[in-house]
């Protein structure tokens, strides 16, 4: 097993671990580059480039980091993208700069930055892995550090705490950040007229420490299926099989169990 764990994949074998196994155990080779992904990772960049500067920053300049990261990633993969229906490079970022034009209107700043897209590398218990993840941003003020995630939605939608909480506690423990922390997500929209919106976890400290315990208890428990091999499929579903890069290998490992009467 390896000797670190990210969130990304820790998620990804509780969503589906017959995945995790063919991306990072087997690591075959993906049947595209999902757009979703491309288009996230590109947004990620421009937003990483105006945190960089802040004020003195150009709609014209986070479309060439925007433009940037996707040919890199472009270049970097050997399939093409799998666009969903609807979209293409063109639309996608005609998409981006409304996006990041909203943003810049209402960037839902919180204070100076303190760090911008960095990795923290931290032992969470001495049970699990080191923990790797990459904080998109910490800011400070007089009054408390924030701890920030940015996302893209489709349409406004509560966020998952749990990443953010687990950066939290490894930013503590690497003396990154103090007491008083305020959690937040900035989520931009992806629609036509986007808007720009913050969730902030309100900090009750026994209610983040509860969930942080509990978030251990199922890591302890992932990792040790995958330990023990266990990676079964999970059952079949029609959105996260139609967009899994590794659908074709998965259904042709499944015909062969069928064949072999269940053996692999």
């Amino acid at each position: 097993m390896s000797k670190s764990i990210s969130f990304s994949a820790i998620k990804e074998f509780m969503m589906c671990p017959q995945k995790y196994y063919l991306h990072r155990v087997v690591k075959a080779e993906p049947e595209f580059l999902s757009s979703a992904l491309i288009f996230g990772c590109s947004i990620h960049a421009a937003i990483a480039y105006y945190n960089e500067g802040r004020e003195l920053t150009t709609l014209s300049e986070l479309m060439e980091a925007y433009d940037e990261e996707w040919d890199k990633m472009k270049s970097k993969s050997s399939c093409s993208i799998n666009y969903r229906e609807g979209e293409s490079e063109k639309k996608l970022r005609v998409m981006a700069r409304r996006m990041l034009r909203a943003f810049l209107k209402d960037p839902k700043n919180s204070g100076e930055p303190l760090i911008v897209e960095d990795w923290i590398r931290e032992k969470l218990s001495d049970d699990l892995p080191l923990f790797i993840g990459k904080v998109d941003l910490v800011e400070v003020n007089e009054d408390f550090d924030v701890i920030v995630d940015y996302k893209t939605a489709s349409s406004k939608r509560k966020q998952d705490m749990t990443q953010l909480i687990l950066y939290y506690y490894a930013l503590k423990k690497s003396g990154k950040v103090e007491d008083p922390v305020r959690l937040k997500f900035v989520i931009i929209t992806k629609e036509k007229r986007p808007e720009v919106y913050e969730q902030v976890c309100d900090f009750d400290t026994e209610e983040i420490e509860e969930a942080y315990e509990n978030l251990l208890k199922d890591y302890e428990k992932a990792l040790e299926q995958i330990k023990e091999g266990k990676f079964e499929r999970t059952v079949k579903n029609e959105w996260l099989c139609g967009f899994c890069e590794y659908a074709t290998e998965c259904q042709q490992r499944l015909d062969e169990e069928e064949s072999n009467g269940g053996l692999m």
